[in-house]
């Protein structure tokens, strides 16, 4: 039992981490919605949709205000973050479930990483709501790093489980 909730750990922290990566990298954190234009951003790119014509540019943090460069510099690194913690608790999940099977402690380790990463994401969307939730709506990217913060903290707490539930 305790090897089936390991297995399904992993594969719950496996698709965190694509849902985090996608998070970070895509211009959809917030949009505004007007009669003239649409416009998207996110952590790294803003678009701008006018008469059905995109136009993305790099998030300039030379031109925005002191607190939005701030906060878009927080997001960013906390996000990036979070994802090097969800690689190393994959990784330690990994090698405590099929290299050192007897080593099944290391689960801890693996829950200890998926906590953290769960705190950095949770981080990014706090940070980035208190800036930007009254600018406009926040978007499916903020939502996704909502969904890597659960994610993250579901599976460290399947971790734990499965080292409780295993006989070593």
């Amino acid at each position: 039992m305790a090897n089936v909730i390991g297995l399904a750990s992993v594969a719950v922290l496996s698709v965190t981490l694509v849902i985090a990566i996608i998070s970070l990298s895509l211009p959809y954190w917030s949009y505004l919605d007007d009669t003239i234009l649409d416009v998207h951003w996110g952590l790294w790119k803003q678009c701008i949709i006018r008469n059905g014509e995109k136009t993305c540019v790099d998030t300039d943090l030379d031109t925005a205000t002191e607190d939005q460069a701030r906060v878009f510099r927080v997001a960013r690194a906390s996000m990036i973050i979070g994802i090097i913690f969800t690689c190393f608790a994959d990784a330690i999940a990994i090698v405590a479930l099929f290299v050192l099977k007897d080593k099944k402690v290391l689960l801890f380790g693996a829950a200890g990483c998926a906590f953290v990463s769960g705190v950095f994401c949770l981080v990014a969307f706090a940070v980035y709501a208190d800036e930007f939730a009254d600018v406009g709506d926040l978007h499916a990217c903020f939502a996704l790093d909502v969904i890597a913060w659960i994610g993250a903290w579901s599976a460290g707490g399947m971790f734990i489980a499965a080292k409780m539930l295993s006989k070593d």
